[in-house]
C-alpha cells in the first residue's frame, strides 16, 4: 500500500510504499527529506497522553475559529484603490483621447466608482481563487492514516487530531480538515458513530453557508454598479436639459446656439455612456463570481465524499459506551429468557398448569407493560 503525502520544501505530492521504521522520505524533486507522516503517527501512538491535543487550535495556541473562505474587506479595498489609481494613470498615458479613454474619464465621477467597484469584485475573487486552489491541494493526501486495528475508536481519535495538526499545519484553516478535526472531537466526547454523522451533516450545511455569505460583498457590488449606472444616466439627461434650456435662451444667436448645444450633446453622451460601462461591468463581475461559487461549492461536495468514504467507514464504537436504551433492551432481553427457561423446567412436573412459554407469556408481558405505562401516565 501506497502513501500519498506533500514535500516541505517544494510542495510536490509524493507517492512512497507506507514506511513506518523511516522518519525521513528524501523527495525526489528537490531532495529535501521530508517528514514520514506515517512514522509521526506512530510515534504519537506510542507517546502521546490519551486526551492530549483534544482541541484544534492555532500555532499561537488560540482556538482556530477562522473560515477558509472568509475575505476581508477593509484589506481587499486599500488594495483596490491602489489598482484603481494605477489604472487611471495607465489610461491617462495611453488612451485618454481615444472613445475608451473618454468613457473612463470624461463622463463624471460615476465612471471611476464603477471601475473601483469592479476592481475590487476582482481582488476578492483572486484571493478566493488562490484559497480554493490551496484547498484543493490537501484532498490527495492520506489525512487519516491507518493505525493497527484500523478503525478509529473514541480512545485513539486524539491521535488523529493531533497527527493533522503536526503533520499539515499549514492547513490550518480547511473545509476538511476542520471538518474531520470537529467529527473526531465530537466522536471522543460522545463515543457515537451515528452523531458522528449527524454532526458532519451539520457542519455541512454551516460551511456551504458560510461560502455563501462570503460573496455578500461580491453581490452587494453586482447590485451597485448598474444602480450607479441609472444614476449617470440622471444625471446625463439632467445635465442635457439644463443645457437645452440654454440653448432656448440664446436662438436668437446663432453661435452662443451651438455652444449652448454642446452642452447637450455632453450630457446625453454621460447619460449613455455610464449606462453602457454599467452594464458591461456588471457582466464582469457577475460570470467569474458565479464561477467561482459554483467551484467552491464543488469542493465541499468533494469534502462530503471524503468525509463519507475515509472517516464514517472506520468509525468504530466498540467502547461500550452504549445509552441507556440499549442497556434497557438488553436487560428486557436477557430477563424474558431467563422467565421463559424457569417456566420451561416448571412445566416438565406441571404440564396442564403452566402455559406454553412464548404465547400466554408474551400476552401476561404485554399487558404488564400496558398496565406500567398507564400507572406511569397517572403519575405524571
Amino acid at each position: 500500500m501506497s502513501q500519498k503525502f506533500m514535500c516541505d520544501r517544494c510542495g510536490v505530492i509524493l507517492e512512497f510504499p507506507k514506511v513506518e521504521s523511516e522518519q525521513y522520505i528524501k523527495c525526489p524533486t528537490c531532495g529535501n527529506d521530508s517528514n514520514n507522516p506515517y512514522y509521526e503517527m506512530v510515534e504519537l501512538s506510542a507517546t502521546e497522553a490519551p486526551g492530549a491535543g483534544f482541541f484544534s487550535h492555532t500555532r499561537n495556541g488560540d482556538l482556530d475559529t477562522s473560515s477558509p473562505t472568509d475575505i476581508k474587506i477593509l484589506p481587499t479595498g486599500i488594495v483596490a484603490t491602489i489598482l484603481t489609481v494605477i489604472f487611471y494613470v495607465a489610461i491617462n498615458n495611453s488612451v485618454k483621447h481615444s472613445y475608451v479613454g473618454e468613457l473612463l474619464t470624461n463622463r463624471g465621477w460615476v465612471p471611476y466608482v464603477i471601475i473601483l467597484l469592479t476592481i475590487w469584485s476582482g481582488v476578492i475573487l483572486a484571493i478566493k481563487y488562490v484559497k480554493l486552489n490551496k484547498q484543493l491541494k490537501i484532498v490527495p493526501m492520506e489525512l487519516l492514516p491507518r493505525l493497527p486495528g484500523d478503525n478509529i475508536a473514541a480512545d485513539n481519535a486524539h491521535l488523529y487530531v493531533r497527527y493533522i495538526q503536526s503533520v499539515y499545519p499549514q492547513y490550518a484553516s480547511n473545509f476538511l480538515t476542520n471538518r474531520i478535526i470537529r467529527a473526531l472531537q465530537h466522536f471522543r466526547c460522545r463515543g457515537r458513530s451515528d452523531e458522528v454523522a449527524e454532526r458532519l451533516k451539520t457542519q455541512a450545511e454551516a460551511d456551504l453557508n458560510a461560502v455563501e455569505s462570503s460573496y455578500s460583498m461580491v453581490k452587494v457590488f453586482i447590485w451597485a454598479v448598474p444602480i450607479l449606472g441609472f444614476i449617470g444616466t440622471v444625471l446625463g439627461i439632467g445635465q442635457a436639459v439644463d443645457g437645452f434650456a440654454q440653448s432656448i435662451q440664446t436662438a436668437q444667436n446663432f453661435e452662443l446656439l451651438k455652444e449652448s448645444l454642446g452642452s447637450v450633446t455632453t450630457g446625453l453622451a454621460v447619460a449613455f455612456d455610464t449606462t453602457l460601462l454599467a452594464l458591461v461591468m456588471s457582466l464582469v463581475i457577475m460570470f467569474p463570481t458565479n464561477t467561482m461559487q459554483k467551484a467552491e461549492e464543488d469542493f465541499l461536495i468533494t469534502v462530503d465524499d471524503y468525509c463519507n468514504d475515509h472517516l464514517l467507514t472506520r468509525i468504530s464504537d466498540l467502547n461500550g459506551q452504549d445509552d441507556g436504551s440499549i442497556g434497557t433492551t438488553a436487560a428486557l432481553t436477557e430477563a424474558i429468557t431467563n422467565l421463559n427457561a424457569q417456566l420451561i423446567r416448571l412445566r416438565e412436573g406441571h404440564d396442564d398448569k403452566l402455559p406454553v412459554p412464548g404465547d400466554s407469556v408474551s400476552l401476561d408481558l404485554a399487558r404488564n407493560n400496558e398496565s406500567t405505562a398507564s400507572g406511569q401516565a397517572r403519575e405524571g
